[in-house]
């Protein structure tokens, strides 16, 4: 309540609010595995997409419920997975890395990100 108290104050002087939802995370540092070699390089990977979803229902469910008048949600689940044919989240695809370990996105991650920021903030 503490929390939503203060996000709902934050909002009455934020021209718009924006909520980014959480990345996927892994239970692995994802550059170490193929470092460690135990993933050979090229190979992706994933996270089933309906075990992240349970991860962050409670968040979803939190966020959607704030009765904030300018909230605006960028969504990361179409950012980072495939929720169509392979239903995965990738942390890593085609050779390119999107984490540097369990969590933090590495600067292509980060760029993924900040292209559908950009889109939602200049429309």
């Amino acid at each position: 309540n503490i929390f939503r108290h203060r996000l709902t104050e934050i909002s009455k002087h934020s021209y718009r609010f924006i909520v980014i939802q959480p990345n996927p995370i892994y239970t692995f540092p994802i550059a170490d595995a193929y470092l460690n070699k135990k993933i050979e390089w090229g190979e992706p990977v994933t996270l089933e997409l309906a075990q992240w979803e349970e991860e962050i229902n409670s968040f979803n469910n939190f966020i959607e419920t704030l009765e904030i008048q300018n909230k605006e949600i960028l969504y990361t689940i179409p950012i980072f997975c495939d929720q169509i044919v392979d239903k995965v989240c990738y942390a890593s695809k085609n050779k390119t890395l999107y984490y540097s370990d369990r969590n933090h996105l590495t600067l292509e991650g980060a760029n993924l990100i900040t292209v559908k920021l950009n889109q939602l903030l200049f429309p």
